[in-house]
């Protein structure tokens, strides 16, 4: 069986999941072809569990502006987007023609992806899974767009099986019961055993109205006796940089092997709450999880469960002495935590049984 996931690309929360997902699904069903395609690298990469087509039509790295028709879109807006579905598109039935797949899986966000493969798919009598990873009904760059509901009730009256992260909601507020069910983000568990540093690291973009890069530089500022390492996108580090932070390394984001070689050997990383917490759950949160490592909350309006039950959790919020709290904490008390023993629910077992049932049903 030739299965082909659509959306998954070589950077970004999404793609680490759907690429350690894929590498269980691979070992589970040696009958299975995997092939993934993405916007990243312009260059095909075989992996050893999968083929991976990326293709580059938007800028990159830098994924926060995109200049459109003399206008700056930013990337909430363009997550929502169906801007560039007919590039995508016209690669896909290139790719559909070459490989021949059994079904289509498409992962969002961007949704334009979803728009791309259901046309695909339709036109090539492929069967289709949706994968909404992002909140669509309850994402206030969509709100009231009777055009994007239209198009996303298509994708779903076509699809097959449609797979939504249970931290949002349905997609559509009428929805199939027969052929909708939410999923857990899975945690993979990580040991590690490397030299320690007293770095505390953040990793990711800053978005207009969701993640500001003032909340970051000013706790760094409250925190001159502690070094910090950051890993962003070229433009958000030369505005970092602009702050003259004596006590943070900032880094061009240019490898996710880079960012999470620091996170390993890091005292603890920092997760930055979107201001819309309905919007998109930080993903980070649950890397920094399954790091085992402490976490220092910023800007967090909403408390997650996963957050209350996580014992090295620490708002800096409601926490003037976080770093305190953090230094109490031994390394072979983080090795020693046994996620799946606090978080069973998110075991990648049960993630990958709910992708494999969706595919061979």
């Amino acid at each position: 069986m030739k299965v082909l996931f659509v959306g998954v690309t070589d950077r970004g929360a999404v793609s680490k999941i759907m690429k350690e997902s894929l590498r269980i699904l691979k070992n589970d069903v040696p009958n299975i072809e995997l092939f993934c395609f993405g916007l990243g690298k312009n260059k095909k990469e075989a992996c050893e569990f999968a083929t991976f087509y990326t293709r580059a039509i938007r800028p990159f790295p830098n994924l926060l502006l995109c200049k459109i028709k003399n206008k700056i879109l930013h990337l909430a807006n363009f997550r929502t987007s169906l801007l560039y579905w007919k590039e995508v598109y016209k690669l896909l039935n290139t790719i559909i023609s070459d490989i021949e797949p059994d079904i289509i899986v498409a992962c969002s966000g961007p949704f334009f992806y979803m728009k791309a493969a259901y046309e695909a798919a339709k036109k090539n009598n492929k069967k289709l899974v949706l994968m909404f990873f992002d909140p669509f009904r309850d994402n206030p760059s969509i709100g009231n767009n009777k055009h994007l509901t239209v198009e996303c009730d298509k994708w779903c009256s076509y699809a097959s099986k449609i797979l939504y992260d249970s931290d949002t909601t349905t997609p559509l507020e009428k929805m199939d019961d027969k052929k909708t069910e939410s999923f857990l983000i899975p945690i993979f568990e990580k040991n590690y055993d490397c030299e320690q540093t007293n770095r505390i690291v953040y990793g990711g973009s800053f978005y207009k109205g969701f993640r500001s890069t003032d909340i970051l530089c000013d706790f760094i500022k409250k925190n001159r006796n502690q070094q910090f390492e950051i890993f962003t996108d070229s433009g958000n580090a030369k505005r970092i940089k602009k702050m003259s932070l004596n006590n943070a390394i900032i880094n061009e984001y240019t490898s996710s092997e880079k960012f999470e070689k620091a996170c390993q050997k890091a005292k603890a990383i920092i997760v930055l709450g979107n201001k819309d917490m309905k919007a998109t759950i930080p993903s980070k949160m649950l890397e920094a999880i399954s790091l085992k490592k402490p976490i220092v909350g910023l800007n967090f309006s909403k408390k997650l469960y996963y957050i209350n039950k996580y014992p090295f959790y620490f708002d800096a919020g409601n926490n003037a002495d976080v770093l305190s709290a953090i230094n109490k904490i031994s390394f072979k008390e983080q090795n020693c935590f046994d996620v799946y023993s606090i978080f069973p629910e998110r075991a990648p077992k049960d993630f990958t049984n709910k992708l494999l049932k969706s595919i061979t049903q």
